[in-house]
């Protein structure tokens, strides 16, 4: 029974006088033996998560006005509760921005290729980068693009980073900060830390050192300054910066 009143409680509207009521369901409880002790109050609940999904629309905006891209993965085991979490992230996001790519079984074919690459057409990638993050094919080993298969102790650094980042601090970087590193380090390319967004230093140098892709290699070098220029402020883009 108190799994029919859960799903009762979780189906019903959360504005008032939509739902079902909340003295109904703590009489249908009370008469099924009340709700297992250390369960949050329902409607403590239901208060928090509106004032979270508030939050989250003018954050929506926010992104959407600067024309941002931001992906959100959920990954977990079957039954983990993924499906519940993201209907609450998006219920009262715009649905015309805001895309639910929820992937099933991998096919045979799909598991013959690599596990990343059926979700890249889902992301919000620029048509100018989509592609260009993948396993050597040969193609476009020769401009100095992102290759993944060789990025050196690429996983070991996946591995380390936090399962969660600070979304809305990382977003405050504006396109103006991100051209003036570029051009610091193209006018002065020795390792020194330079101011990056508020609050926030970086050292372009080792960004760019840390990135094959963004160096002038000798046997590949750079076809012109426009493919080099791209390439360093991906490398800056992906470094992590210091707080000042």
């Amino acid at each position: 029974m108190e799994a029919i009143r859960r799903d009762l409680a979780d189906s019903c509207d959360e504005e008032p006088g939509l739902g079902l009521e909340e003295e109904r369901l703590d009489r249908l409880a009370a008469d099924h033996g009340g709700a297992p002790p250390g369960r949050l109050d329902r409607k403590v609940h239901v208060r928090e998560r509106l004032r979270l999904q508030h939050e989250l629309v003018p954050r929506q905006d926010w992104v959407q006005d600067r024309k941002l891209r931001v992906v959100v993965l959920l990954e977990g085991r079957d039954s983990g509760g993924k499906g519940g979490v993201i209907e609450r992230i998006t219920q009262r996001l715009n649905p015309r921005v805001c895309r639910v790519a929820a992937l099933p079984a991998p096919s045979e074919h799909e598991r013959t290729r690599w596990y990343f690459q059926r979700y890249v057409s889902h992301l919000p990638l620029p048509p100018r980068w989509s592609g260009r993050a993948r396993p050597d094919r040969g193609a476009e080993s020769g401009r100095g693009v992102v290759i993944l298969s060789r990025w050196r102790g690429y996983s070991a650094a996946m591995a380390k980073r936090p399962m969660t980042l600070d979304l809305f601090t990382t977003l405050d970087i504006v396109d103006d900060d991100v051209s003036a590193v570029v051009d610091a380090y193209l006018a002065d390319p020795t390792p020194g830390s330079v101011a990056f967004g508020d609050g926030f230093r970086i050292d372009p140098a080792a960004a760019v050192a840390s990135h094959p892709f963004a160096r002038t290699l000798i046997d590949q070098p750079w076809a012109d300054a426009g493919l080099r220029r791209a390439a360093i402020r991906a490398a800056i883009l992906l470094a992590e910066p210091e707080r000042a």
